[in-house]
Formats: C-alpha cells, sequence, structure tokens
C-alpha cells in the first residue's frame, strides 16, 4: 500500500534528525573559528602525523649603511610530533522505552544535545591541554594576575615581531577563579559559547578564555594567527559501500552522523564520526607565564615587654597577592606572645614566639613569619 501524501515515514524523521545534528554542530565549529579569531583550517588525510614547530630566532644585529638593504632576522624552525590525526568515533542510544515515556522528539532532543555538549567539551578539553604545552615562557618574575597578563602579551608581541610575522590580535586562557579574584565585585559581561565562558577586549587581549581547565596561577597567550583546526574530511571514504549513510554538511564535511534502529536492542542509535583536533602553528608563540600568590610582613623581628605600656603590643602589617587573598595569623607559643586576627602582637611573658602570617590560595599554603622577643 503506497504511503499517503504527507505522511511523515520513519526514514524521513530520521533524515531530519541527522541533518539537525549535523548543521547544529557545523554552526558550534563557525562560531568557535569567529571568537577564536578566524581560525586557519588545514584538511588532513586519516592518519596523517601532525607537527607543530619552534622558532629559534637569530637577532640581526649588523649595522646597515645608509641605502643598503635591511637584513631579516634568521628563524631556523625545528619541527615537534603531535601524533597523528584519526577518526573520532562516537555513539548515542534513545531506546524504546525513554520514546514510549517521552514522545520521540523530546526523547532524542535531550540525548543530542548531550552528544552535542560532550563533542564540543571534547575538542575545548583537548585543546586546552595542548596550549599548557606552550614553550614561550618568561625569566621575569611576576606575582599577580595583571602582571602575568602584562608579560604573555608582551612575550607574544616580541616573540611575533622577531619571526618577522604580522598579527591581527592576541588571545589569553586562564582560570576562572583567577580572573574574578582580579576583578572583585566588579561587574562584567561575559560571553559563552561552544562550551566556553570569555572576555573580549580585556588587559590587552582581543578575548580572555576562562577556564578550569587551565590552572590557577597561570596565563597563556597566542596569536589568533597561531591557531590552527586540522580535520578529516569524512565524505573521502568509501563508508556507504560498508553499509554506513553518513549525513555531512556537503563543503567542509567535518562531521558525519548515521542513524539507524538497532531492532534486536530496541534502540534507536546514533553514529557520528570526526575528525577535529586545534592546536598551534607554533609550540613557542604559545606564552606560558606563571605567578604566584605571595605574602610579606613588614617586620621579620620585633621586640615587646611582657608588662603593659607603650612596648606591650606591636602591629604587624601583612601585603598579600592577591589583594582580596584573608590572612591567617598564628603564635608558635601563646604563653610568650598572642597575636589577634588583624595582626597586633600583644607580649605575655619573656621569651619569644614566631608570629606566623598564611594566606591558602589554589589549594596551596603561603606564609611570612616575624620572630617576637618578649622582654
Amino acid at each position: 500500500m503506497p504511503v499517503k501524501t504527507n505522511t511523515v515515514t520513519t526514514t524521513s524523521m530520521v533524515s531530519v534528525r541527522a541533518v539537525d545534528f549535523v548543521t547544529r554542530f557545523t554552526r558550534e565549529i563557525k562560531v568557535l573559528n569567529d571568537i577564536m579569531g578566524a581560525i586557519r583550517m588545514e584538511r588532513k588525510a586519516p592518519g596523517t602525523k601532525l607537527v607543530a614547530k619552534k622558532a629559534e630566532v637569530t637577532l640581526n644585529t649588523s649595522s646597515v649603511a645608509e641605502g643598503d638593504e635591511i637584513p631579516y632576522n634568521d628563524v631556523n624552525y625545528t619541527e615537534v610530533d603531535l601524533g597523528t590525526i584519526t577518526f573520532d568515533k562516537q555513539a548515542v542510544g534513545v531506546t524504546l522505552e525513554a520514546i514510549a515515556k517521552s514522545g520521540y522528539d523530546v526523547a532524542v532532543q535531550a540525548a543530542d544535545d548531550d552528544m552535542l555538549y560532550k563533542m564540543e567539551n571534547k575538542i575545548v578539553t583537548n585543546f586546552m591541554s595542548f596550549i599548557q604545552t606552550g614553550t614561550l615562557t618568561s625569566t621575569y618574575a611576576t606575582s599577580d594576575f595583571q602582571s602575568a597578563v602584562a608579560e604573555a602579551i608582551g612575550q607574544v608581541s616580541k616573540k611575533w615581531e622577531d619571526m618577522n610575522r604580522g598579527y591581527s590580535q592576541i588571545i589569553g586562557f586562564c582560570n576562572t577563579l583567577d580572573v574574578y579574584r582580579y576583578l572583585g565585585a566588579a561587574n562584567i559581561t561575559v560571553q559563552r559559547e561552544f562550551g566556553m565562558d570569555y572576555l573580549k577586549d580585556f588587559l590587552g587581549f582581543s578575548k580572555l578564555f576562562m577556564t578550569s581547565k587551565i590552572p590557577s596561577g597561570k596565563v597563556f597567550a597566542t596569536p589568533a594567527e597561531n591557531i590552527v583546526m586540522y580535520y578529516i574530511n569524512v565524505a573521502d571514504s568509501d563508508f556507504n559501500k560498508a553499509g554506513f549513510d553518513f549525513v555531512t554538511d556537503g563543503e567542509t564535511n567535518l562531521i558525519g552522523v548515521d542513524i539507524s534502529g538497532i531492532s534486536n536492542r530496541a534502540v534507536s542509535e546514533m553514529v557520528m564520526i570526526s575528525g577535529i583536533g586545534l592546536f598551534a602553528e607554533y609550540l613557542d608563540g604559545i606564552a606560558n607565564i606563571q605567578f604566584s600568590p605571595s605574602i610579606s610582613l613588614d617586620y621579620n623581628a620585633v621586640s615587646v615587654t611582657a608588662a603593659s605600656g607603650t612596648n606591650h603590643t606591636k602591629q604587624l602589617t601583612a601585603t598579600v597577592v592577591p589583594s582580596t587573598a584573608s590572612v591567617t595569623w598564628t603564635s608558635s607559643a601563646t604563653g610568650k606572645a598572642t597575636v589577634s586576627n588583624t595582626g597586633l602582637v600583644t607580649g605575655v611573658a619573656a621569651g619569644s614566639s614566631t608570629i606566623t602570617a598564611s594566606i591558602t590560595e589554589g589549594g596551596k599554603t603561603y606564609t611570612a613569619t616575624c620572630v617576637v622577643t618578649v622582654t
């Protein structure tokens, strides 16, 4: 019996679902491309060896006579092996029971949304891990977030200039808590795309991405031009000859989606294949700057008296980075000297005690001490 006109068939609904997923994923990649600053995309065959580069620059120090050609800096490139690009295979199943309980549209939408999020998160997680392998470090001692940002931007700018390369914008990556600790109660506008929070035009960065995937106390930076997306065109292979009917976008073909009903499991199964990796062309084009919280006291040693009077107490002042850190005060011998939660030392009995001021940041404790002699 022929199907009546306008009847929605199982095949057409499956096709719509596959097209919708491919369209959404491709659109999200385009959004990622836009917020990263026009990522350079390079198509690779499965199994292709991927490499990053390091550029050792020798600056020209010779004098240039009037009218002579100015020589370029000498740049020697070495390659760093990144492994090979392979297919990432994912599958999600929607059971008959889930469809019966919530209806087809609701059940598959929930499954597809979850899979899209996990695929995006995997790309971001891998990229953030790669960013942390950047080798452009600094010997300049930075003790706070803002100075680390400035140092990262400065190091990247200098490196690109030495390499005779131009760039349009510098992108930063840091820990979410570091940003909020720096800003305190300031009202900021945070944007979110592709599962990442970011700020626009922040402290010299065109975009600053904030994520818990970057450890606290670290700032990374690189020009947008250094970021590359390697991808496999999933339409290149003869998958259809093996019984797969992957839906692609018909252009870049970043992802292929095949949906079928698995009768012996009563599951609607969606299989996805892709081969996408975000990397940087130059490892030493990624600034890797560390800053450490710190605490210091205005005195290393003081004297007070055990009897009440003008020298009975002494105020200690702690200087901390970040300034919002909470200071804890302790005395090693409270029978000799005590200390208040504001750093006021009081002599109790003749002898000595070590006063310790401490802060805890990022799971680590930082301390400063002052020896108190009580007479």
